[in-house]
């Protein structure tokens, strides 16, 4: 299996590739993602058909971009109110040396919980152990 393309995430005007890949809505007024098929989504390396960059500002959590078979039909960005779960995200360097089939890893990790769109937590992980982070502050 050929490692996919990965979704990215910004961040204090920084941007990261997430390591995870967060689903969008089967229905949404803002959002067209009924799968038009694009050249670029035919790719073996974008298995969804599309990739996303996603956003936080103000504890919240947008889509704020779409490349491939699925569109945005406004223009701003999209508070992403579906979405509840973990964002992995890749900080570092990317480690060398794994097999293709395996998720890319990364020198440090912050995972983001997500409840309906509102940030909960940061955690940033490393050599160290697990640190929480405060808003603002990753």
């Amino acid at each position: 299996m050929t490692i996919q393309i990965p979704d990215e995430i910004v961040l204090n005007g920084r941007t990261f590739p997430l390591v995870c890949f967060p689903d969008l809505p089967r229905e949404h007024p803002d959002l067209d993602t009924r799968r038009q098929y694009d050249p670029f989504s035919a790719a073996s390396d974008c298995a969804r058909g599309y990739v996303a960059t996603w956003e936080i500002r103000n504890q919240h959590l947008f889509l704020s971009g779409i490349r491939g078979n699925c569109h945005i039909l406004v223009d701003e960005p999209v508070p992403a109110g579906w979405f509840s779960g973990v964002l992995l995200v890749g900080e570092g360097e990317r480690r060398p040396g794994l097999p293709a089939f395996l998720e890319p890893s990364y020198d440090r990790e912050l995972r983001i919980m997500v409840e309906k769109g509102r940030i909960v937590e940061i955690w940033r992980l490393d050599e160290n152990g697990k640190t929480l982070l405060l808003p603002g502050t990753y």
